[in-house]
């Protein structure tokens, strides 16, 4: 068998061919590759991190900032994530510390300054310009003689590291406890009008108001019917992904009881459901539940107590 020059060039050619598409597709795998492991690292990621990184590349930067894939992923990390901050808000100099109980210099002032006041905050996520933000509810006692509260609403964007004052609401939150997280929403039980005695604050009028974090709107959701005159505290919390109410019954120097009431339907009054009351333990000072788990566990701050 006679074999020409031209068949020996095409066989070249061809050989030459079959090689630069295995390099393509070995630098489209590669750069993949690449691609996947850069955003496992930065996934995982603590956000002050991922806010500097943005000016490694414009890549990088949209990938931080516009991608929902990301960013969703970045959000249930760091949920499951165990943390070992605390962050701590100082009344006094209303600055915010963080709190890193495994290092051996554990304390470390952040910049942020919170505005002064009687204020509430609640921390959350805009799921339509991809930002974390942090809400504040500063009441205002100014307007005490008009019979009325007057709150200013403002949000902090972690994206714009700005503060930006929204809107003022008749209403004064519970001051030392925390905006609760449910279906978009920052929740939290406040008051509707000012008392009328100092001091001595009236249980029908509180409600149960939500900031939807999205559209920036207030309102007020629908409470359970229950006996009020028999209540001492209220603390609305999050129970596996539902809004739920505790509060406290009884007498204070005697017997007192835990209330938990959950919302199954989210904005449908008929859905409160009473999940149990249970005797509060002996010398149990704190009215506080500081969070639930997925397990059906409560943990308050009353040092040894769950």
């Amino acid at each position: 068998m006679v074999v020409n020059n031209n068949d020996k060039k095409r066989r070249r050619i061809y050989a030459k061919d079959d090689n630069e598409e295995v390099k393509q597709q070995q630098v489209v795998l590669s750069n993949k590759l690449a691609d996947d492991i850069m955003f496992e690292i930065l996934s995982r990621l603590p956000a002050e991190s991922l806010i500097r990184f943005r000016f490694v590349s414009k890549s990088w930067n949209n990938l931080i900032k516009k991608d929902h894939i990301f960013i969703n992923m970045h959000l249930v990390r760091a949920q499951i994530q165990q943390q070992s901050n605390i962050m701590l808000k100082v009344h006094y100099t209303y600055r915010i510390y963080s709190l890193d109980y495994q290092n051996s210099w554990p304390l470390q002032k952040l910049n942020q300054r919170l505005f002064g006041g009687l204020s509430s905050y609640g921390f959350g996520y805009n799921c339509i310009t991809n930002d974390y933000v942090v809400l504040e509810l500063t009441c205002s006692f100014r307007h005490l003689k008009k019979n009325q509260f007057r709150s200013t609403v403002a949000i902090y964007s972690l994206r714009n590291n700005l503060w930006r004052r929204i809107r003022n609401i008749p209403y004064q939150a519970i001051s030392h406890r925390s905006g609760q997280l449910v279906n978009a929403s920052l929740h939290w039980v406040a008051y509707s009008k000012p008392p009328t005695i100092p001091n001595d604050m009236d249980v029908e009028d509180r409600v149960l108001i939500a900031f939807e974090i999205s559209s920036e709107k207030i309102r007020e959701l629908p409470l359970p019917d229950l006996v009020f005159h028999e209540d001492k505290d209220w603390a609305v919390n999050e129970f596996q992904g539902k809004l739920c109410i505790f509060r406290t019954t009884g007498n204070r120097m005697m017997l007192q009881y835990f209330d938990m009431w959950v919302m199954e339907n989210y904005g449908v009054k008929e859905s409160w459901t009473k999940v149990f009351n249970i005797q509060k333990p002996p010398l149990f000072f704190s009215r506080d539940v500081l969070c639930t788990t997925k397990l059906g566990r409560f943990y308050s701050n009353e040092i040894g107590t769950t």
